[in-house]
C-alpha cells in the first residue's frame, strides 16, 4: 500500500496552483526554554503526537462504524471513506514528520541524541535536505520504507483500539 498514492496528483496540483499545503512553521524562541534541548524536542513532538492521538480516536470511531454503521448505503460508504482517509492521512503525516532529517520535527527530536555540533551542521543544509527528501518522495524512492512505517502505525492503532471489540463483545 502506498500511503501517498491518493495525494500525489491532487497534492501536487494544490501545491503548485493554489499554494495549498505549504505548512507555516510556528515561530519558537528556544532561548525562552529552561532546558532548550529537551523543550525543543517536546515542542517538536506536539505535532506528530496530535496526529497520532487523532488517528487513535478515528480508529476507534472507524471500528464502531464498521461494526454498527450502515455501510451498505452510499452515504454510509462515503462516511466510512472520509474517516478512513483522515485516519490514514494523520498516520502518514505523523510518520513523515518524525523523519529525523531537517526541517521535520523528527530532526528536532534527534537533537536529544546528537551532539550539538553535528545537529547544527545538518541544520545548515536544511533547505537542500528538504529538497532532496521531496525529490525522493516524488520519485517514489521513499514509498516502500514510508509504507512499511505507516502500515506499522496502522497495526499499532488496531491493537491500541482493541477495547472497541471487547466493549461490543467481538
Amino acid at each position: 500500500l502506498n500511503p501517498f498514492a491518493h495525494l500525489d496528483l491532487f497534492g501536487t496540483l494544490a501545491l503548485l496552483l493554489f499554494g495549498f499545503g505549504w505548512a507555516k512553521p510556528v515561530p519558537i524562541n528556544p532561548s525562552r526554554f529552561k532546558k532548550p534541548k529537551r523543550d525543543m524536542a517536546l515542542t517538536a513532538l506536539a505535532g506528530p503526537l496530535s496526529n497520532i492521538l487523532l488517528a487513535l480516536v478515528l480508529m476507534a470511531i472507524f471500528k464502531v462504524y464498521m461494526l454498527y454503521g450502515n455501510i451498505n448505503s452510499t452515504a454510509g460508504l462515503m462516511f466510512g471513506q472520509i474517516i478512513y482517509t483522515i485516519l490514514w492521512t494523520n498516520l502518514t503525516l505523523a510518520v513523515f514528520n518524525l523523519l529525523p532529517v531537517p526541517p521535520f520535527d523528527g530532526s528536532r527530536i534527534a537533537l536529544l541524541f546528537l551532539p550539538q555540533r553535528l545537529y547544527f551542521r545538518a541544520m545548515k543544509y536544511e533547505r537542500y535536505i528538504m529538497l532532496a527528501v521531496l525529490a525522493l518522495v516524488f520519485l517514489g524512492l521513499l514509498d516502500a520504507p514510508l509504507s512499511w512505517l505507516v502500515n506499522g502505525m496502522w497495526r499499532l492503532m488496531l491493537h491500541l483500539t482493541g477495547f472497541v471489540e471487547l466493549l461490543w463483545g467481538y
